[in-house]
């Protein structure tokens, strides 16, 4: 993702335009539990500290910050949230 961020570093600063990446885990919605067994679920759960999935909501309050005035000066910025399952 930093390669692609220095991509799009020229055009966000001729058009001050924001970019942020979210790198998350899984996030739990219909299409996400499709063809998935019941048994790589629950073992792939485990890779996470929480023991769980992401919900969508999750991510939302996130992306909800980033695109509030609060957030103003973040750009070029990536965000991991994903249950702890990349430090582990």
């Amino acid at each position: 993702t930093s390669l692609l961020i220095e991509s799009i570093s020229p055009y966000q600063l001729a058009h001050l335009v924001a970019v942020a990446f979210l790198c998350t885990g899984m996030i739990v919605t219909p299409l996400t539990m499709v063809d998935r067994g019941e048994d790589f679920i629950e073992k792939d759960k485990k890779r996470y500290l929480y023991g769980r999935y992401g919900k969508s909501e999750e991510v939302a309050h996130l992306v909800a910050y980033l695109l509030s005035d609060a957030a103003v000066w973040i750009t070029g910025s990536e965000f991991t949230i994903d249950g702890g399952v990349s430090i582990r």
